[in-house]
């Protein structure tokens, strides 16, 4: 489900807060191969501590809602620390790779770390004595690999990391929450919840990640300074509208979510920004004038998520195979090497006059892989690209919540 942009929700921090971070802070991000040498797979992971226990590596999602953490009550060590049970198997959720989890809804303290770092102390930064909810997984599945829940079983008796062999579950920072299956509570991005800990100029935080091949050093920087919005080249306004014609749901925009908030952040859709996407090779062009962006990290390659009138040409597909009831017709397949894939913001939604209008190019060329697929009822989703992991290698990528804005700068 996709949300759409509403209005900041009016709640206050605590004065028990966690201590002010005056100059934001810097977390590194470690990249890690979950394929092979000649079949790459990256994502990235981010070095988390629960309630005070040791950290353990978790993805970082930009396309998921809310932190998702694998737990077994007896595990021996145990990487939980203190949490208090708010409600037990309510929050459920599953994502495009099968992945579903089954989790108790949780308050504890979040502290973030150095990829390095095994012992509990001397956190970067965190949540400090404010406590956020965070789902616990309790049990896991998924849809269209079977073979993989038991994998995941054996790892927890193990005491190794379960998702892919690498991860213990998914740090999402996606801007929109997770509900429980009554809609009554859930979980939303920590970071923005750090993020309102800081003396910066604006609450958000900046991705950068650059080429993966160890030169780089990726990393996400919470809290913003006057200085970090300047250096983007292109801001382009959030979710500037809530098309009515996109509502496949009653809480398409927004259910109301803020009873449980711990801090005043705003939310946004899972597509940041409506763009003018084309799809070209060689001669041929299609272009689709506003179709949703949804910048994640989580995905491995970009994906042209088909729906309604956007449905793309056979013809820039290598092997193109029906997908069995969607109306119109569409095709899944990768797109054909050396197609291209382009996405400029509206000149509407581009933020002037200091800023330049973005564009980006995507390219079908080993190791980046493009494809497209499409829903089969629309779910809520509009038509929209996901762009994947390679697209964070070209760019950095800076969500302001309090401009409002998503920025992007060429990856320094």
């Amino acid at each position: 489900m996709n949300i759409r942009l509403v209005s900041c929700l009016a709640l206050f921090l605590a004065c028990q807060a966690a201590p002010v971070l005056a100059a934001g802070c810097t977390v590194p991000l470690k990249i890690v191969n979950i394929g092979t040498d000649d079949k790459p797979e990256y994502k990235l992971g981010i070095n988390v501590g629960l309630g005070g226990g040791a950290p353990r590596l978790y993805e970082f999602d930009t396309g998921g809602p809310g932190f998702w953490a694998a737990y077994d009550e007896k595990s021996d060590p145990q990487w939980w620390g203190a949490a208090r049970v708010l409600s037990r198997g309510d929050m459920q959720t599953v994502y495009t790779s099968g992945n579903a989890y089954l989790a108790n809804l949780v308050r504890t303290r979040v502290s973030l770390y150095d990829p390095a770092s095994t012992s509990p102390k001397s956190p970067l930064c965190g949540t400090g004595s404010q406590q956020v909810q965070v789902s616990q997984i309790t049990s896991y599945t998924n849809t269209l690999k079977p073979g993989l829940q038991k994998k995941w079983d054996d790892a927890m008796k193990n005491g190794t990391a379960p998702l892919s062999g690498a991860f213990w579950g998914d740090f999402g920072a996606a801007l929109r929450p997770g509900l429980n299956t009554a809609g009554t509570a859930g979980v939303y991005s920590v970071l923005p919840q750090i993020a309102s800990q800081t003396m910066s100029y604006h609450r958000g935080f900046i991705i950068h990640v650059g080429r993966p091949d160890g030169s780089s050093r990726p990393a996400v920087k919470i809290g913003l300074s006057y200085n970090d919005v300047m250096s983007f080249t292109s801001l382009v306004r959030m979710n500037p509208k809530c098309p009515p014609q996109k509502r496949k749901q009653p809480n398409y925009c927004l259910p109301g979510w803020h009873k449980w908030s711990t801090v005043p952040v705003t939310a946004f859709s899972e597509q940041q920004f409506e763009a003018r996407v084309a799809v070209g090779h060689g001669d041929d062009r299609q272009v689709f004038d506003e179709i949703g962006v949804t910048l994640d990290t989580g995905a491995p390659n970009a994906t042209l998520w088909q729906l309604g009138n956007v449905v793309l040409d056979t013809s820039f597909l290598k092997n193109p195979t029906l997908i069995p009831g969607t109306n119109p017709p569409s095709y899944s397949g990768d797109l054909k090497d050396g197609a291209t894939v382009t996405v400029q913001s509206l000149a509407a939604n581009t933020v002037r006059p200091r800023w330049l209008p973005f564009e980006a190019m995507l390219t079908q060329q080993a190791p980046q892989k493009i494809s497209a697929s499409a829903h089969t009822d629309g779910g809520g989703d509009p038509a929209y690209i996901n762009t994947g992991f390679w697209f964070y290698t070209q760019w950095d990528v800076m969500f302001d919540l309090d401009g409002g804005t998503v920025g992007f700068r060429p990856a320094q």
